[in-house]
């Protein structure tokens, strides 16, 4: 178990959690932000800036490169995507997108046995 119970077996609310969210040691938001509220890193430590979460939601799914974090004014560090459950939509159609393109890309290479 992730977190600690007492002498009576009870169990703290850590338990209860993912392990990723129980880590403390994610990074404040990047000092490029500036005062904006929202945003995100890629994968190649990009960072851009969003009005809003939609407008986030929006930026994320049309980058090129996969988020690494993101942030948000409900948190005073960044997040993983999943964590912001406005983000779940463009989550699961960028995840869906990738995985057609990939077995697109398997059935393309499949080598024909026509002469």
């Amino acid at each position: 178990m992730n977190g600690s119970s007492n002498s009576e077996g009870s169990v703290h609310a850590a338990d209860d959690q993912p392990e990723w969210a129980l880590f403390t040691g994610m990074p404040e938001k990047p000092v490029e932000a500036g005062e904006s509220d929202f945003g995100f890193i890629d994968s190649k430590g990009v960072t851009s800036t969003a009005s809003c979460v939609n407008d986030l939601a929006e930026k994320i799914g049309k980058s090129r490169e996969s988020v690494d974090l993101v942030w948000t004014p409900d948190s005073e560090r960044m997040q993983v995507t999943e964590e912001v459950p406005a983000l779940n939509k463009v989550i699961w159609c960028t995840a869906k997108a990738i995985s057609g393109l990939e077995l697109l890309a398997r059935y393309i290479s499949i080598p024909t046995t026509e002469a």
